[in-house]
């Protein structure tokens, strides 16, 4: 795993973490870091399932008839919102006795202020910063689906929301030529701008609401464009208006949905790094390559080490 230092470092002060503090951020494990001995992470524990939102706008703007593309996406910001204030409620009550029923005693023997204020790192102001950080599920496969909405149902006119609801929720079944259509319209991945800006709309937007959000120990939650293993939960959350049925795995992460970024690893880390990502606690390219990617290349530590410098100076995070 490589990761870039800067982004790192301004995410931290972003977060309203000291210079001399933010100086000691470190990578802390799959995509995550945090400012050792100082920081309670709380980061593989919360997430928001981005596709939830999305359908209940769809529904919403079903019901009452919306006649354009910008009504629907308010109605998914309004959505978004709600669905971060449960998230809230539900954070708040677990900060209220996580430290009695799951104390990291280990963990608080190796940090600052623990011991001198007699508190485990999970209580209120056990350490310094106790931000929440909160995994975002199926962004990609949200930015794809709207820009075939846009595409398709605003723009052409081909179908309306009330047609592609139905055949989503029916996982395409007797909608084959629909699915494609809504398959084959750009993705995210491709650096193709008009997708890509979609992406960049929702990770801003993504990052205004949660920037506005504090936890009872009045301390910021931070988006992380990454979710571990929830992509594979897939059947769970049902097909979805970019075309992918619902046996299918969602993005992992914020790399595009498998089989979607036909236009190359550059153009995938492209479209990646268009992000602003020191509003993140993370959103990492991940790369799998056939050994015989490498055929006919000599020093390949140079070709990894060009490639992955190239990116950090587009301000890819890792």
């Amino acid at each position: 795993s490589l990761v870039n230092y800067d982004i790192i470092y301004k995410t931290e002060l972003r977060s309203g973490v000291s210079e001399k503090d933010a100086s000691d951020v470190c990578y802390s494990g799959c995509q995550w870091y945090c400012i050792p001995g100082r920081e309670y992470c709380d980061q593989d524990t919360n997430a928001i399932v981005l596709t939830d939102p999305m359908f209940r706008a769809i529904d919403t703007a079903v019901e009452k008839n919306y006649s354009s593309f910008d009504e629907l996406y308010a109605e998914f910001i309004f959505e978004l919102k709600r669905t971060c204030d449960a998230l809230r409620v539900f954070k708040d009550a677990q900060y209220d006795c996580i430290s009695s029923v799951w104390p990291e005693i280990v963990t608080s023997l190796n940090c600052h202020t623990t011991i001198e204020r007699g508190l485990d790192i999970t209580d209120h102001r056990g350490v310094d910063y106790q931000f929440t950080s909160t995994n975002i599920l199926g962004l990609p496969n949200v930015c794809d689906s709207f820009f075939a909405i846009k595409q398709l149902v605003f723009l052409k006119k081909q179908y309306t929301l009330g047609e592609l609801i139905n055949a989503v929720r029916a996982d395409w079944k007797d909608n084959e030529v629909m699915r494609q259509r809504f398959l084959h319209e750009h993705k995210y991945g491709n650096d193709y701008d008009d997708v890509d800006e979609m992406y960049v709309r929702l990770t801003e937007d993504i990052a205004k609401i949660m920037d506005n959000m504090t936890n009872k120990r009045g301390q910021m939650y931070r988006a992380s464009l990454f979710q571990f293993q929830g992509h594979t939960a897939s059947e769970i959350i049902g097909a979805t208006p970019d075309g992918r049925k619902a046996s299918e795995p969602l993005a992992h992460g914020c790399n595009p949905t498998a089989g979607r970024n036909t236009n190359g690893l550059l153009a995938t880390a492209n479209s990646c790094a268009k992000v602003d990502n020191k509003k993140f606690l993370g959103g990492s390219l991940q790369v799998e390559l056939q050994p015989d990617f490498f055929d006919g290349k000599n020093e390949i530590y140079k070709y990894i080490e060009e490639f992955s410098t190239a990116f950090f100076k587009k301000n890819g995070v890792q």
